[in-house]
């Protein structure tokens, strides 16, 4: 008996070892790692500055890196580079090589404000019930609101509601008004 269970174990952690690349989970391999998503071979390098190469099996390549403030630099091997960058009060920029930035900032009770150079403004504020409220500079708003119950009410400012209730056994009941 014993010998059956050491060999169906032995047996088990042998299998083990060739399936996993078969099915693609992911295989570590010191700093290389294989994923097959979408029959999609992908390559993760690391170099000794901590920059990262992703490159798949078509040619495609992106690097990432990183440099002493912390800035985050996304180039691929097309020219297209993003930069994100994040100053001294925790606010970040994005922007790219094309000319796009967003900026995303925070104010001192926590609201955030996501702007872009196209003129588009995103703020969501949250009231001291931790009601939070979406809107933009075109006029929409969404809020929002948690009852006492943990009910959630979702609404927009054209009049579309939707509720998610839980009830005792936690199972959760989305409805539109």
């Amino acid at each position: 008996m014993k010998k059956i269970l050491l060999i169906l174990l032995a047996t088990q952690f042998a299998l083990a070892a060739q399936l996993t690349p078969i099915y693609g989970i992911n295989v570590i391999e010191d700093n290389d790692v294989y994923s097959m998503v979408n029959q999609k071979k992908m390559r993760v390098t690391k170099d000794i500055l901590g920059n990262f190469t992703v490159e798949d099996n078509q040619g495609n390549r992106k690097k990432i890196t990183k440099d002493i403030f912390d800035n985050i630099t996304i180039e691929d091997n097309n020219g297209k580079r993003t930069r994100v960058t994040k100053d001294i009060f925790d606010n970040i920029t994005i922007e790219d090589n094309n000319g796009k930035r967003t900026r995303v900032t925070k104010d001192i009770f926590d609201n955030i404000t996501i702007e872009g150079n196209d003129g588009k403004r995103t703020r969501v504020t949250k009231d001291i019930f931790g009601n939070i409220t979406i809107e933009d500079n075109d006029g929409k708003r969404t809020r929002v609101t948690k009852d006492i119950f943990g009910n959630i009410t979702i609404e927009g400012n054209e009049g579309n509601r939707t509720n998610v209730t839980k009830d005792i056994l936690d199972n959760l009941t989305i409805y539109d008004d």
